[in-house]
């Protein structure tokens, strides 16, 4: 693509003429060559990585995965029509997490229903909701209907209530948080001890529980059109970087974080691949952040 031709279509998608120069983003070459790392977390398609960047996340997911980490993929390599075509759909649809669970409510012909959705509290309560459902044949029933999760979460008022079961209530908390994974030995055992205040059988098992409990999340991220400060100040999804920075994620991929971060963590590789040829320890220096006026 010409720089002629990329300013035409920045500017019919209101992206300004100076975007990429500002947050110090290189143009880069298009893909010849993607490998399927696997299906993404939320709409389950193949998720496609160019061979270098692939065998990077495979061994990075194999390391988390020996330290008890589930790591999931969600977005990959986009080609720029692809992408266009993203943009141009959101611009058009403009919803948010509201608009999108009412469709859900209409979509599955109230089987969930808003008030099935509860935010996740670490989030801004528009960032994210959660809600877990007992499916059995074609009957489908959300946790928030035989649980009052507010009630247990209580993490509006912050308060003590003698008569709620700490085990469920920290179960409960540890279901609606944004480190969730479904599926997992540890969501299944929370959901098992949550049903203590459902109802369900005193012999339903883990394996009851994992065949038959569904989870569904709905996730906002933000970008350069959608960007709010406030969210951004409640967010508890982060990058966390050499040096301890913890930056939040939509900020990341935002404001110019992730382009300085990559040029950093790139200049280290070559060290840190010594040090494990070497077998020696190696403690990477902390990235750091400019934020100033760019220079033409």
């Amino acid at each position: 693509m010409t720089p002629s031709t990329r300013r035409r279509l920045w500017a019919q998608l209101g992206i300004p003429a100076d975007y990429a120069r500002v947050r110090r983003m290189p143009v880069q070459r298009v893909a010849r060559s993607l490998v399927s790392v696997g299906p993404a977390a939320d709409d389950g398609k193949h998720v496609r990585l160019t061979p270098r960047a692939a065998a990077a996340w495979q061994r990075m997911r194999a390391a988390a995965t020996a330290e008890g980490i589930n790591l999931l993929p969600l977005s990959g390599y986009r080609s720029v029509p692809r992408q266009t075509r993203i943009i141009r759909r959101k611009l058009a649809a403009g919803e948010n997490i509201a608009d999108i669970l009412r469709l859900v409510e209409e979509q599955t012909a109230g089987r969930f229903v808003v008030s099935d959705f509860i935010p996740v509290p670490c989030c801004f309560p528009t960032c994210n909701a959660v809600t877990y459902a007992f499916v059995d044949g074609d009957t489908v029933t959300p946790l928030p209907r035989i649980v009052n999760v507010y009630e247990y979460l209580d993490y509006i008022t912050n308060r003590v209530v003698p008569d709620f079961s700490v085990e469920i209530r920290g179960a409960l908390e540890g279901l609606w948080s944004s480190s969730s994974v479904a599926g997992s030995p540890k969501s299944l055992d929370q959901l098992s001890l949550s049903c203590q205040a459902c109802g369900l059988p005193d012999a339903a098992t883990i394996g009851d529980l994992a065949d038959h409990m569904l989870m569904i999340m709905v996730q906002d991220f933000m970008d350069p059109w959608t960007f709010n400060q406030k969210n951004l100040m409640k967010c508890c999804k982060e990058f966390l970087l050499p040096g301890g920075k913890q930056i939040p994620f939509c900020a990341y991929n935002t404001v110019g974080y992730r382009e300085q971060a990559r040029a950093q963590l790139e200049a280290l590789e070559p060290e840190r691949r010594r040090a494990r040829a070497e077998g020696r320890p190696y403690v990477p220096r902390p990235v750091t952040f400019s934020f100033g006026e760019a220079k033409a």
